[in-house]
């Protein structure tokens, strides 16, 4: 019984993410996803609560795959906050680039302003945060440096250099985008913060 469960539950999950990839959140619903499932929209309930219970485990599901992606980043430990930084903007540009349906969700949540996006966000923001605090231990960002607000700058150029395949840069793309984003983390966590 756990195990045809636990199929099921997997089978709702991956055509949610096919129907949230294919419409986007307005077009999320009960009905789509079970026919896309090809189940009975009664097993969203009854494992799920309901729409929100699922976009939620999806959440929760994408947060956990890519810890997993960037886990390997941090090994061996890293000696500073600086450092696992780098590694770990680095796997994310890495991730992002080679994971289609990771940019495809990601895109897909940028441009929503539907409530559900903002369910799914914060189930992934949730387990993120708590991935990125245990990665973390004991590494502080360095005195004087606004880590959060450096940290957002550096995930959004990721981002966008993933969903753009860094358009405009020509054939060396990536080595010119590696080399400035690396460039930026460390005038970024090596100078004093900057000031009005």
């Amino acid at each position: 019984m756990t195990r045809d469960r636990n199929a099921t539950e997997e089978r709702l999950i991956e055509a949610g993410f096919q129907t949230l990839a294919e419409g986007g959140f307005a077009g999320f619903g009960i009905n789509g996803v079970a026919r896309a499932a090809g189940c009975d929209k009664k097993l969203i309930y009854r494992y799920f609560g309901d729409l929100d219970g699922l976009l939620e485990a999806m959440g929760e599901r994408v947060a956990r795959d890519l810890g997993a992606a960037l886990a390997p980043a941090l090994e061996p430990r890293p000696a500073t906050y600086a450092e696992m930084i780098e590694r770990l903007a680095f796997a994310l540009l890495d991730h992002q680039s080679a994971d289609r349906r990771f940019r495809q969700l990601r895109a897909v949540e940028l441009m929503s302003a539907a409530p559900a996006g903002a369910r799914f966000q914060a189930a992934r923001g949730r387990v993120m945060q708590a991935w990125m605090r245990e990665a973390r231990g004991d590494l502080v960002p360095p005195e004087g440096v606004d880590a959060a607000a450096l940290n957002a700058v550096l995930i959004a150029a990721v981002e966008g250099l993933a969903l753009s395949g860094a358009t405009g840069l020509g054939s060396d793309a990536g080595p010119r985008t590696r080399a400035a984003l690396l460039q930026l983390m460390r005038c970024g966590y090596a100078q004093a913060p900057v000031t009005d």
